[in-house]
């Protein structure tokens, strides 16, 4: 700013300086601090200068306006006076494009389902109390050619039951948005999520459910969540003050099926393997085995024991071969396939069930001795069943 030929103040044209109006299109330029004196009947001459890159990295034509009001200032009394009485447009209007810039690239998002977003399985709840910050998805995005913003993000859930109550956006563990739960779209707005060029980052979506009562919310319920990637659904900017559009941003993406309940297993692998064993003049065999934990959420888990083997079918690989029946201990209807055994660190509840106990974890060992008989093709164990 130049007030009667003189540089008064010079601020350097980059985001942090200007006050956004209007997303990606209308911004104001403060120049405060200054002190300017103009006598009685006076006047001054106030003249603004820009100065562009040889090479601007975007071809836009800009207007600059002095706002109604925005010259303000003390008069010798000490009162607060104000000019233009309107909004004074400038004569000219200022375009990039006029210096022949290079080519610029436009800034790209690409989302997909994070490697760390949960599996296909169970959210734990509670009977009388809403449950928070159940995870549900992560999601990665990576930008490319150059820094981008997300301003807005829309997460459409699938949550037919009614089951949430708030649905939220973390980056790790900072929590960026929240809104509240239902099926249909989730809309985060007033967002300032920034990934850096050539970076990838894990998005994260929780979620609060409601009471399960079994009543008003049942058990079993299940919660699908989803980003669409187009620019009605994801409002983003890059580095150029670029907003993205469909071309910019791609890769549709869908987390796992989530259900929901007050008690659930949770299934950890421990170990398997299996030892081929080569006899003269007979079927190949193996000896394999199975090891994983079970850890009882939020209440008590019952399992069957070896002595109900109906409710546990173990799988030895082979089409017609289902191996584990309620006649188990000898292979029922496959005679000669296998033989298998059956055991736990379980509490023993009673004769046909263990127990393990809400927040405790007991461990599961299945042993196994299969032949192909006959056949030919490839053999492995398999777990098919735990009731």
């Amino acid at each position: 700013m130049y007030i009667n030929g003189s540089l008064i103040k010079s601020i350097p044209a980059v985001k942090e300086n200007f006050l956004e109006n209007t997303y990606a299109t209308n911004y104001t330029l403060r120049f405060d601090n200054i002190s300017v004196n103009i006598v009685k009947s006076g006047s001054a001459d106030v003249v603004l200068k820009a100065s562009a890159q040889s090479n601007p990295e975007n071809t836009n034509t800009a207007t600059f306006e002095f706002e109604q009001n925005a010259f303000r200032g003390l008069d010798s009394k000490g009162l607060d006076q104000y000019a233009v009485t309107a909004a004074q447009d400038s004569a000219n209007t200022f375009k990039t494009g006029n210096l022949a810039p290079a080519a610029a690239s436009t800034g790209t998002l690409t989302f997909s389902l994070s490697a760390s977003s949960p599996k296909a399985g169970f959210i734990i709840g509670n009977k009388t109390a809403t449950s928070v910050d159940k995870e549900i998805a992560k999601f990665d995005v990576k930008a490319e050619n150059r820094d981008v913003t997300i301003k807005t993000l829309k997460v459409t859930m699938t949550d037919t039951g009614g089951l949430t109550s708030a649905i939220k956006l973390y980056d790790g563990t900072n929590i960026l948005a929240s809104v509240a739960g239902g099926n249909g779209d989730a809309t985060f707005s007033n967002l300032n999520i920034v990934v850096a060029k050539d970076t990838t980052k894990t998005l994260t979506v929780k979620v609060d459910l409601k009471p399960i009562d079994g009543s008003t919310i049942a058990e079993g319920l299940t919660l699908v969540s989803a980003i669409t990637a187009n620019a009605t659904q994801i409002t983003a900017i890059d580095s150029s003050d670029t907003m993205l559009t469909n071309t910019e941003i791609t890769g549709t993406s869908t987390s796992k099926l989530m259900t929901a309940y007050t008690a659930a297993p949770l299934l950890t692998f421990v170990s398997a393997n299996i030892t081929k064993t080569v006899q003269a003049g007979q079927d190949d065999q193996a000896d394999a085995t199975i090891v994983f934990d079970i850890t009882a959420q939020g209440g008590d888990i019952y399992f069957k024991s070896n002595t109900t083997l109906g409710t546990i079918l173990v799988d030895d690989g082979m089409g017609t071969h289902n191996n584990f029946t309620a006649s188990d201990g000898a292979p029922g209807g496959d005679d000669g396939v296998g033989t298998y055994t059956f055991a736990s660190t379980a509490e023993v509840y009673d004769a046909n069930t263990f127990l393990v106990r809400s927040g405790q974890t007991a461990r599961i060992t299945i042993s196994g001795h299969v032949t192909t008989v006959g056949q030919t093709g490839y053999t492995n164990m398999a777990l098919d069943q735990l009731i």
